[in-house]
């Protein structure tokens, strides 16, 4: 499975929302998947991704936001990933987990479903507590 750095943030805090009706059921069958089986192998997307492939914003490999290009940077930085490089979904998920709950904003500047996400990752750290 191809995936985008920044969504291992976007996998963690979903909950069922999305651009549109087909973009929704498909991030909803990866992150049922990946929760499933957490050793499905991840290899890091640079550009679009299997998420990606039903998104309304897609242009060939690409996002027409300058948005996402930012967040995959910001978090290949913090969890010292490369393009190209294969894990698994937990090791991935590991790695991204703190920054999906309590660095939100500093990942992803600027993004529409920032405000929904931080309501998330609050309820997730409230049942961590």
């Amino acid at each position: 499975m191809y995936l985008r750095p920044h969504h291992g943030l976007c996998l963690l805090n979903f909950v069922g929302e999305g651009y549109s009706g087909e973009f929704t059921n498909n991030m909803s069958q990866t992150a049922a998947l990946l929760k499933a089986h957490p050793e499905t192998q991840i290899e890091i997307a640079e550009g679009a991704d299997d998420l990606c492939r039903n998104c309304p914003h897609r242009r060939g490999s690409r996002c027409e936001s300058d948005h996402p290009p930012l967040f995959d940077q910001l978090v290949l930085k913090e969890i010292k990933l490369s393009p190209g490089e294969k894990l698994s979904w937990k090791e991935f998920s590991d790695r991204t987990r703190e920054l999906a709950l309590d660095r939100l904003d500093e990942f992803c500047p600027g993004c529409q479903w920032l405000e929904l996400c931080k309501k998330v990752s609050a309820a997730h750290r409230e049942k961590r507590s």
